[in-house]
């Protein structure tokens, strides 16, 4: 998004769409009643949901600046390379079914990563980290050098230490400020949830809404200057996405029920005993009735 500067620019940024078709019909409309300029997709387009090709189509018309994420480098892989493991086989030969040839290339030949001033900010964009889109980094770190490595940049994408950095793939929102900087997850378009929950206690229903980011600042413009950053929570039609999903199975989307309803992942325990490993406290499993 190089150019001329463009003041009080409004900028969507919406990440991990997953085949979610109507979470992403949804945002889109919210996007464009609210007035944005230009929309940015930090990747992750197919894959979990049941219509990756309509959400890529949409996509590929709506966005300004599409990334690559995992989810998209890996089912646009050659499928043998998998013939070992029948499970992740027949997921990624179920998405590649519903996937032109053009399609695949398209994905496969995505960039990893974007960046533009925003009122004297460097802004840097990319799917999960620069120099591996299937780590994750999450709001929880100990380790703040393991944080303060998102800002650097990596081999071809760029040459100084960005400002703020907005990053995908671990699908839950948060803004962080650590050494001067402004680290910002934008959350999930369609399967988004929360790194901390078990089973046995409440969540509100928000968590498993549809999220997104606005940016808002002067474009382009290397002079300090306002900026805002804004996160965006879009209720959509859950029922006509679960029916479509009816041909999934647990095979090739264990568990989307349970995301889309609570935004409660499989993997779950494995983080929370991450976070358990590290030190973390959690609540003892016992509640009121």
């Amino acid at each position: 998004m190089s150019g001329e500067v463009i003041e009080n620019a409004k900028i969507a940024v919406i990440s991990d769409i997953h085949g979610n078709y109507q979470a992403l019909k949804s945002v889109l409309a919210d996007i464009e009643n609210k007035g944005i300029n230009h929309i940015i997709c930090l990747g992750d387009i197919i894959g979990k949901g049941a219509n990756s090709k309509k959400c890529l189509d949409l996509v590929r018309e709506t966005c300004d600046t599409v990334l690559q994420g995992n989810g998209d480098e890996r089912f646009s892989s050659d499928p043998t390379k998998f013939e070992d493991n029948a499970v992740e086989y027949a997921r990624i030969t179920f998405f590649q079914k519903s996937l032109t040839d053009i399609d695949i290339q398209y994905l496969r030949g995505l960039p990893i990563s974007t960046e533009f001033y925003l009122s004297g900010n460097l802004v840097r964009l990319f799917h999960a980290t620069l120099d591996d889109i299937y780590r994750c980094v999450f709001n929880y770190e100990l380790d703040f050098k393991k944080k303060y490595d998102m800002f650097k940049p990596y081999g071809p994408w760029g040459t100084e230490v960005a400002d703020v950095v907005i990053y995908g793939h671990i699908h839950y929102q948060f803004m962080e400020k650590l050494y001067g900087k402004t680290l910002i997850n934008c959350g999930s378009v369609g399967c988004s949830g929360c790194a901390v929950m078990e089973d046995g206690y409440d969540s509100n229903t928000e968590i498993s809404n549809a999220h997104y980011l606005i940016l808002s600042g002067n474009l382009n413009d290397r002079a300090n200057g306002p900026i805002e950053f804004s996160f965006q929570s879009v209720t959509y039609d859950k029922e006509t996405e679960l029916e479509d999903a009816k041909v999934l199975g647990d095979v090739v989307s264990p568990g989307y029920e349970g995301v889309i309803r609570r935004g409660y992942f499989q993997g779950l325990p494995t983080v929370m005993k991450r976070f358990t490993d590290e030190g973390y406290k959690f609540i003892k499993k016992t509640r009121n009735k």
